[in-house]
């Protein structure tokens, strides 16, 4: 699943009624009658947003690179009070669009954060050829839209959960987080309405992210708007 993502749908397991001895009496097999169909399974949308749509939100852009303290475990106290920022691979990274869509990771529905650094194309569409680092996570947003979640470099990532980033376009290869350990702290303070028609809400949060890429240390954290979108097909 994490060589692309798909459309996130969540298919309920069709219901197969089996041993004769478990029918009524007119749905027993009979010589020449045939089994009654299981049901189709069911397509559920888990994340898209009922509100309106808004439009593309003000991303704020970093001025530089904050100051972070690699770590194992990150908390509120990691994130620096600035738009996103960080190093990656090396190199600088400053966060110039943000994007939440819907995924499924390891069967299950997830939200998917991608940070890049290049800024929104004209379209909304992800832009090819940037630098991107990427959280996805399987906790669904409350109705208040307030959430926290957090993994330390030493956990097993929670069923759905991944981190990577793509480097663009100097190494051409993508290093996803099967690869490396990865640390995380997230906060959702604010959920919005989409800005795609069929999206997931837009997010205002905070986090701080990091790789354990050997003497690299990569991370990225501080504030985010991110534009709710469609799942890509």
């Amino acid at each position: 699943m994490r060589a692309r993502r798909g459309m996130l749908w969540v298919s309920a397991a069709a219901l197969l009624l089996a041993g004769c001895s478990t029918l009524p009496p007119d749905e027993k097999k009979t010589p020449g009658k045939a089994a009654k169909p299981a049901p189709a399974p069911v397509k559920v949308e888990r994340y898209v947003s009922r509100v309106p749509t808004i439009e593309p939100q003000l991303q704020p852009v970093a001025q530089k690179v904050a100051a972070f303290g690699w770590k194992d475990a990150l908390s509120a106290a990691d994130v620096p009070d600035q738009p996103v920022s960080g190093q990656i691979a090396g190199r600088e990274f400053i966060c110039r669009y943000a994007t939440v869509t819907g995924d499924q990771e390891e069967r299950l529905p997830t939200l998917w954060l991608r940070f890049s650094d290049q800024p929104r194309s004209p379209d909304g569409a992800f832009v090819l050829g940037d630098t991107n680092v990427n959280l996805e996570w399987h906790v669904p947003i409350p109705e208040k839209g307030v959430c926290q979640w957090a993994k330390k470099l030493s956990d097993t990532p929670q069923p759905g959960a991944a981190a990577w980033y793509s480097l663009q376009p100097a190494s051409g290869t993508s290093v996803m987080g099967s690869s490396y350990k990865w640390a995380a702290w997230v906060k959702i303070e604010e959920e919005r309405g989409p800005t795609q028609a069929g999206g997931v809400g837009s997010l205002k949060g905070r986090l701080a992210l990091e790789f354990d890429d050997g003497a690299q240390k990569s991370w990225i954290a501080g504030t985010f708007l991110a534009d709710g979108c469609r799942a890509t097909p």
